[in-house]
């Protein structure tokens, strides 16, 4: 019998999809209009921070920090769109 423990599993699948996270990434660089957000996101106790980027064909919901280099990983300097968001100051470095 094959155990596998959850921590290994989701690390697997999130290993497994980072082709189509970079790829909806790049797409969403495309669009002329990004929807932004990020909430408080505990994981295995640590507090973390669940971000989305919406258009209006494409959603990405990541898990990271709230940094700006993590914004700068979804909205890249390739794009030139309009930026629907609250008021974390990080936006507005980006519009």
């Amino acid at each position: 019998m094959l155990i596998v423990r959850h921590e290994d599993f989701f690390a697997e699948a999130g290993l497994a999809c980072r082709p189509v996270e970079e790829e909806l990434l790049e797409q969403l660089q495309q669009a002329d209009v990004l929807h932004l957000d990020e909430t408080a996101w505990y994981e295995w106790g640590w507090l973390c921070w669940r971000w989305v980027a919406t258009s209006n064909t494409i959603a990405v919901f990541l898990i990271g920090r709230r940094t700006k280099q993590m914004l700068l990983h979804i909205v890249t300097t390739a794009f030139v769109g309009g930026v629907v968001s609250d008021g974390y100051g990080a936006y507005a470095k980006i519009i």
